[in-house]
């Protein structure tokens, strides 16, 4: 049985995944940013599917150090993750930078999780890592960024300059890039990559700014949209993503939607900018990591363009 790590696998599509992937014979690695937010959701896992090893590991993509140091944990720990299912992310809150200086969109969607692999790729057996699944947005097809500079410049932006659809739009495009970069890069090395536009989806994100009446009244307009096709429940969001992590898939780097290769943005087909980006991302979170660079992408040539 195969080890799937999820993160944000407390709520939502994560606990959907994770619920999905338990039924498929997955074992679970469910990180998380508040570890007793998943006692309940392990309790009925583990009641459903006794089989299944459940492993909750405290995780916060707010900061490189608790994403190093999970990584360290899981190593050292003796798990070894064939799968790894980025499924955590943020949407649109008011302007945050964490304690690394990144907007928070940028680090929680895209940043944290390109550590996240690196801090778990440096650590491995070689060959353990098979797939890695990025669950994106279709608002990652509006994203405009076509400089590495663009990035860097939206992951630091001030509190005056913050637009927080533009910066959740940018961040995703980043997933989807870092998806065909890993793709370009790790073939040989026995990994396969995937970005995934989840549809519309009923989760947590729609309500969080509302309190108890603004949730009463939108839940019957969330039913007219699960009637008319145009929202999803966690479970069918899910979907996709717990496809691409259970079923070997062809080609890898592309963007998924709707159990199917999908058209993206143009821009993450420019080899030019994604290494850029790369580079840059691979530059910012090495300074918080404590792992050796022994088997980060530095020492790995890129292929010919």
């Amino acid at each position: 049985m195969p080890t799937t790590l999820i993160t944000g696998a407390n709520s939502g599509m994560g606990l959907a995944s994770a619920t999905a992937l338990a039924r498929l014979g997955h074992h679970l690695l469910l990180c998380v940013r508040a570890p007793a937010s998943m006692e309940r959701g392990v309790r009925k896992l583990r009641r459903r599917y006794p089989a299944c090893r459940i492993v909750v590991e405290q995780l916060d993509l707010a900061s490189l150090a608790s994403v190093d140091a999970a990584a360290a944990r899981i190593a050292e720990s003796g798990l070894a993750p064939a799968h790894l299912l980025f499924n955590a992310g943020v949407m649109t809150p008011p302007h945050t930078l964490t304690e690394d200086g990144y907007e928070l969109q940028f680090q929680v969607n895209y940043l944290g999780h390109f550590a996240l692999f690196h801090a778990l790729y440096a650590r491995l057996p070689e060959r353990t890592l098979q797939r890695v699944v990025s669950v994106s947005s279709l608002s990652s097809e509006k994203a405009t960024n076509a400089t590495a500079d663009a990035f860097a410049a939206l992951s630091r932006c001030p509190a005056a300059e913050y637009q927080a659809l533009r910066c959740y739009r940018e961040a995703k495009l980043a997933q989807v890039m870092f998806a065909r970069s890993v793709a370009d890069r790790y073939a040989d090395a026995g990994v396969a990559s995937a970005s995934v536009h989840p549809g519309i989806v009923n989760t947590q994100l729609f309500y969080r700014r509302v309190g108890p009446l603004g949730r009463a009244l939108m839940q019957p307009l969330a039913w007219l949209g699960y009637l008319s096709g145009r929202l999803a429940t966690p479970a069918r969001g899910a979907a996709t993503a717990v496809r691409l992590i259970d079923t070997p898939f062809s080609p890898s780097g592309q963007y998924w939607h709707a159990g199917r290769v999908h058209p993206h943005n143009p821009l993450a087909d420019d080899r030019a900018l994604r290494d850029a980006l790369w580079d840059w991302s691979l530059e910012a979170v090495t300074a918080a990591m404590a792992v050796s660079p022994r088997r980060w992408s530095p020492t790995s040539p890129r292929p010919a363009a």
